[in-house]
């Protein structure tokens, strides 16, 4: 009898128990971490999408959040965000004619390729332009403070 509580196939399965919960509680670590440091998680993009519109003084934007990039840059005492999505020209062009920073925007277009607005910045931000594809469907918005 005492043999029976002591063999190894009682201690192995209760290893594994151990194993499956540690595995599960570093699955859940990882993704609060995700949730938190990650410019792409959905809390975090869809705060700085806020935030880029805000600086840019834009409406929101024309297409779902789930179809932006963002892409984040600096340190605590800097913050820029990148912001970049594809969609239809005409909803591109309507949100632009009907966003208020873009209403008294510096146009500058290089060759065709691309047309870049300097939008004077607001919500404190110091820094803010609007890129727009030849093709009208490909749009990067740069926003910063420092």
């Amino acid at each position: 009898m005492e043999e029976a509580l002591n063999s190894p196939k009682k201690n192995s399965g209760c290893f594994k128990g151990c194993l499956v919960v540690l595995f599960v509680m570093a699955v859940l670590v990882a993704g609060g971490i995700w949730l938190v440091l990650d410019p792409n998680s959905p809390l975090n993009k869809t705060s700085a999408i806020e935030c880029v519109c805000e600086w840019a003084r834009l409406n929101p934007l024309p297409v779902p959040n789930s179809a932006v990039h963002v892409e984040t840059k600096g340190s605590m005492f800097t913050r820029e965000f990148i912001v970049t999505f594809h969609g239809d020209k005409k909803s591109i062009l309507q949100w632009l004619n009907a966003s208020p920073g873009t209403q008294n925007a510096y146009r500058d277009i290089h060759s065709l390729k691309y047309e870049r607005m300097s939008i004077s910045p607001g919500g404190g931000a110091q820094f803010a332009e609007i890129t727009i594809s030849e093709e009208g469907t490909k749009v990067v918005i740069r926003a910063y403070w420092s």
